[in-house]
């Protein structure tokens, strides 16, 4: 498979987002992503599980990691790395400083949403029980959680289906397929971009 953005020929840095609600397959893309093209990852959940279980409440262990995460995407892309975050970003506003950093670095930030069906997210969090870190959802108790933040957040349920974000170039992938297709899919619509020369030129 090609490597899309990491090989010696002087490739320039990118912000590669990966969103989605719990369960749908980010995390297991995000880095099939990452080794693909040999890139750094960030991952909001191994960042919030400490403050989460040491000294923070859940919410404010959320909030804490998403600031690590902008500091840590701001420290790799000033070593002219490229950089993969792996975070739920249920709501835009938490991408807002990821695209404004690749504004000001004229870096072009690439946003990957990744969908699956309703039942599919609740067998996935069901079958992970015991699998997983204390900050993620998993069995019954992950499935009421889903429920519950679905019920009351509208921004979690518009997640369940794509949408474009101002200042990211979206790429929507059903990860209810084999994650060497979905890889597939990315790397092609990475390739794509790099050969039209949008890679680097974004906000120039």
């Amino acid at each position: 498979m090609r490597h899309a953005l990491s090989d010696s020929g002087g490739l320039p840095a990118n912000i590669i987002l990966v969103r989605g609600l719990p369960a749908s397959g980010k995390s297991t893309l995000a880095r099939a992503v990452a080794a693909a093209n040999h890139l750094p990852i960030l991952d909001r959940d191994v960042l919030k599980a400490p403050a989460a279980q040491g000294y923070l409440d859940d919410v404010e262990a959320g909030e804490l990691s998403y600031v690590q995460l902008l500091l840590l995407a701001e420290q790799q892309l000033a070593l002219r790395l490229g950089v993969v975050v792996d975070g739920p970003f249920t709501k835009d506003d938490l991408l807002t400083p990821f695209i404004t950093l690749g504004r000001a670095l004229n870096v072009p930030v690439r946003l990957i949403q990744c969908v699956v069906a309703l039942d599919v997210l609740q067998e996935r969090i069901r079958g992970r029980e015991g699998q997983v870190t204390l900050v993620q959802w998993s069995g019954d108790s992950g499935i009421a959680k889903l429920t519950k933040r679905l019920e009351e957040d509208a921004a979690a349920r518009s997640l369940l289906s794509p949408r474009p974000v101002a200042g990211a170039e979206l790429l929507a992938v059903d990860t209810d397929q084999p994650l060497e297709r979905c890889l597939e899919i990315v790397q092609q619509w990475l390739v794509k971009a790099q050969d039209k020369g949008m890679l680097g030129s974004r906000w120039s």
